[in-house]
């Protein structure tokens, strides 16, 4: 959305009508945006009110924004330029803060995959090194109990985790 906000702010600093500036806006930014920017020129050039002919970009993350301000200079009055240039600055600034915390969580996220796999991995290398080591986790009731027990808390781990991940998002 940074880049469709840029482009009609450049086309529409550059003194064409708003329509022309949707339907120039169209070569610079990449499909699927493109397809949409090409069909708000179109409803643009046949007459709509230039929110109604951005309304394919209100479920875009940003889209809602670049109608309201769209709308705001219709009812208005302003420099929409000044305005679209300062949103397209905020949402570049938001997909770069969103890609941050991407790359701070990653080492989190690997983390979230790997450890609960350790005690079965552990248990393997037990196994290969002695196999008398597993003898009682195998053989005997409270060996049993406890590989049970850490088997269901694992999975209560990873059912907490995957809720906590999905509940942030």
């Amino acid at each position: 959305m940074p880049d469709v906000a840029r482009a009609i702010g450049r086309c529409y600093a550059a003194g064409l009508p708003f329509a022309v500036a949707l339907d120039r806006s169209v070569d610079v930014v990449p499909e699927p945006v493109a397809a949409r920017l090409r069909r708000a020129a179109e409803l643009a050039n046949a007459g709509h009110l230039p929110g109604d002919a951005l309304a394919a970009f209100a479920d875009v993350e940003g889209g809602r924004a670049l109608i309201a301000a769209v709308e705001l200079h219709a009812e208005l009055g302003g420099d929409l330029s000044a305005a679209l240039r300062s949103l397209a600055e905020g949402l570049a600034a938001e997909e770069r803060l969103a890609g941050d915390a991407r790359v701070a969580t990653a080492q989190a996220r690997f983390a979230g995959r790997v450890v609960p796999g350790l005690p079965i991995a552990a248990l393997a290398l037990e196994g290969l090194a002695d196999r008398q080591l597993l003898a009682p986790l195998v053989l005997t009731g409270a060996g049993r109990a406890i590989v049970a027990a850490s088997g269901v808390l694992t999975l209560v781990a990873l059912i907490a985790m995957h809720r906590i991940v999905h509940a942030i998002r």
